[in-house]
């Protein structure tokens, strides 16, 4: 039997074009651990894997709760996050709805877990940022992008 290649860039290309990739993307990361978009991108990258959770925050002016797909860092017990936007001079509103409410959930190894979110201080982002950079080479560009704003990192701390 011939053995069936798949390009993950055509994957996710097939699904937006479909209008269906973030349901499918959330679904994916929520109930297998396993991202799409992460596939992709690390494969178009050619680095690893990136470990992806799902954060759910609470929407700062809608009160809904929204759902987004991240490259994850594990500290202890802790999840460390980047709030890049790849770049874009403006925060990702996942990080302004933690501003405003630190409550949330992560969706990471088939399990809900309720987080406390922390932005890191400088000394903590400084002692993070070479792992991030080691995990995920594109962060280092997203920062020079984003310049002046600094990209900001999260720790979500779970509670229990």
């Amino acid at each position: 039997m011939a053995k069936i290649e798949f390009d993950p860039s055509t994957v996710v290309n097939a699904l937006t074009k479909a209008g269906i990739f973030e349901p499918v993307e959330r679904a994916a990361v929520r109930w297998s651990g396993y991202s799409l978009r992460s596939w992709a991108s690390t494969d178009r990258e050619g680095v690893p894997y990136i470990p992806t959770l799902l954060l759910t925050t609470i929407g700062r002016t809608t009160g809904e709760l929204r759902s987004n797909a991240l490259f994850y860092l594990r500290d202890g017990r802790d999840f460390i996050v980047v709030a890049s936007k790849a770049g874009s001079p403006s925060h990702p509103d996942w990080y302004r709805n933690i501003e405003a409410s630190a409550q949330a959930w992560v969706d990471v190894d088939r399990k809900r877990v309720p987080v406390r979110a922390e932005v890191l201080d400088d000394a903590e982002r400084t002692r993070l940022w070479p792992a991030l950079v080691a995990m995920w080479p594109r962060y280092e560009e997203h920062q020079t992008k984003a310049a002046p704003r600094i990209v900001p990192v999260v720790r979500l701390r779970p509670i229990r």
